[in-house]
């Protein structure tokens, strides 16, 4: 009988429970979460077959808690378990939970699936949340390269392409592709709530698409928001500037700035393989 041992039984970590076991990667998910009652959920909806007592014996660990919290319970596992039991975590931000490890473990396989939903919690798991997915791992000097490989099997078994990535390099890319992206999203919701109501009358189906993320679990945004702050804020500053320069175009070189657009157009359609 092989064992997943699931810290955090929320959205990612309990699809990956889902996903994993479906694919007899695991017979038995036992989880821990700091909330009791997402304890008890998550065993109702059958994400977890019980809840892990310490004590008790696991083959693997995914660690599925907001990025602020993963350092200090990848930490608290590595004196519970062997250090060949794989611990991994799904966590978006990589590079501030390794420089918060006072030693990287040889077992800690730092994850990070691209994968999500604007539900949370694990009623909203899905055992397919992670096919045709991408899952980013980004090792350390000092990985097992062993358990590297058998965490990178599990990611592929249920859906994912699995590419190697520093952690650095990780955090720049995603603050542009994903943490960025929430955080334009999240103000420009923001703004409408200062508005009159009757602007409701007005949303189409392109605010709605746009402003969908900003229903995104905030304890989990906060963290991100703040670990990967730094690189959020040279995004920002990027794009703030070609916003600028795009309303520039719009007084002094209308003609110009259909041609930005097009290109624009022409670009994202590119990577929606469109």
């Amino acid at each position: 009988m092989s064992v997943l041992g699931l810290v955090g039984c929320g959205l990612l970590g309990g699809s990956f429970a889902l996903a994993a076991k479906q694919q007899d990667c695991f017979s038995t998910v036992l989880g821990r979460d700091h909330s009791d009652s997402v304890e008890k959920t998550a065993k109702r909806v059958e994400v977890i077959d019980d809840v892990w007592s310490p004590g008790v014996s696991v083959d693997a660990v995914c660690v599925a808690v907001p990025t602020y919290a993963i350092a200090s319970v990848v930490e608290s596992l590595a004196s519970e378990i062997g250090a060949d039991i794989p611990i991994f975590d799904v966590g978006s931000v990589k590079a501030s939970v390794l420089s918060e490890l006072k030693e990287v473990p040889s077992n800690f396989i730092p994850c990070h699936p691209i994968a999500g939903s604007h539900t949370s919690g694990p009623e909203a798991a899905q055992a397919d949340l992670f096919q045709g997915s991408v899952c980013v791992i980004s090792p350390t000097e000092s990985t097992n390269r062993e358990l590297l490989d058998l965490v990178g099997k599990w990611w592929r078994v249920v859906g994912s392409r699995v590419i190697t990535m520093s952690a650095h390099s990780h955090d720049e890319v995603v603050a542009l592709t994903s943490h960025l992206p929430h955080l334009v999203s999240v103000a420009v919701v923001e703004l409408l709530m200062s508005q009159d109501r009757s602007t409701e009358d007005l949303l189409g189906s392109g605010f709605r698409d746009f402003s969908r993320i900003a229903g995104g679990d905030a304890e989990m945004w906060r963290s991100i928001f703040v670990d990967n702050l730094d690189n959020i804020r040279v995004g920002f500053q990027d794009l703030a500037s070609r916003i600028e320069h795009m309303l520039s175009l719009a007084e002094s070189d209308p003609d110009e700035l259909e041609q930005k657009l097009k290109r624009i157009a022409t670009f994202r359609d590119s990577i929606n393989g469109e």
